[in-house]
């Protein structure tokens, strides 16, 4: 089968089945791929050897792109592949028996405790204009909730309960409803902004300008503005959503509610919080220490 008929099928599946993040992501990298395979002359998803993937190797690592991105561009191209098989419409390719390359177990980004309080005590300080008390919501928000940035994006102002400090996401990566939950705290700089806009159409966030809901690269302006503004070299609601379980493991939240609240898929995405925090780790060493387990106090 056509490696760009494998492409465009797949990435048509992507548009109506996944969340506009992932088929982004798709479009993204499975293009690349795909374009690379093709000016070598490969037209079929048969045709595609071991030889061909070290060639996109070399070629990715001459852009500088890490194993890790490698992995998934080659994984994508696997997945889109399997799906046609899967359908009957073309048979296995050699792709699916390529081993992975060996990847670097990176930290990621958490805002650490001083710079947050930066971030809070900023915004605190702005004045009482419109776009201030959207952005104070925005910011509070993201930080009570650890939700994704497209999440946000799509709160509908009949999901939010001020009532019991909750807000149903009806828009997800998962494509599964769930509640998340925000402290008092948040909720009166919610209620003040919410008293400030109408009803014109259903979502919180709006553009300060036209009224029009506030979409995703106007929330990232957002954020930028605030980076900016405290001069920190990066910030985002992604380096706030790791930051949240980040802090839900400090604290000892159950994973599984820690899981649910920042709508993983799998408890494993969860647990990668536990790998970073070297000094709850310790804290939590101490509890099991098994050399001063075994041995008694008088021989220490």
């Amino acid at each position: 089968m056509k490696l760009e008929t494998i492409k465009e099928e797949y990435l048509n599946y992507s548009k109506h089945f996944k969340s506009n993040g992932t088929y982004r992501y798709d479009k993204s990298h499975l293009s690349i791929i795909v374009q690379f395979l093709v000016k070598q002359g490969i037209a079929n998803s048969t045709e595609v050897d071991f030889n061909d993937l070290y060639a996109f190797i070399d070629y990715s690592r001459e852009n500088d792109n890490s194993n890790k991105t490698i992995n998934k561009r080659i994984a994508l191209l696997n997945r889109a592949i399997t799906f046609q098989v899967e359908q009957n419409k073309c048979n296995p390719s050699i792709i699916a028996s390529f081993p992975k390359l060996k990847e670097l177990d990176k930290r990621f980004d958490v805002i650490d405790e001083k710079t947050m309080r930066r971030i809070i005590k900023h915004m605190l300080n702005k004045d009482n204009r419109f776009i201030n008390k959207r952005d104070k919501a925005l910011i509070f928000l993201f930080i009570d909730t650890g939700a994704r940035l497209s999440e946000v994006s799509k709160i509908k102002i009949s999901n939010v309960d001020l009532e019991n400090n909750t807000i149903l996401l009806d828009h997800t990566k998962t494509k599964r409803e769930r509640i998340i939950y925000f402290t008092d705290f948040t909720s009166n700089y919610l209620k003040n902004y919410i008293y400030h806009i109408d009803d014109s159409n259903q979502y919180l966030f709006r553009n300060s300008r036209n009224n029009e809901p506030l979409k995703y690269l106007g929330i990232i302006r957002v954020f930028h503005k605030i980076r900016d503004e405290l001069g920190l070299e990066k910030l985002s609601s992604h380096m706030i959503r790791h930051s949240y379980g980040t802090l839900a493991y400090k604290k000892d939240m159950p994973s599984l509610f820690t899981k649910n609240s920042m709508g993983h898929s799998r408890i494993e995405m969860t647990e990668r919080y536990t790998h970073y925090d070297i000094k709850t780790n310790s804290r939590i060493y101490k509890k099991l220490s098994p050399m001063e387990h075994y041995i008694s106090k008088k021989d220490r």
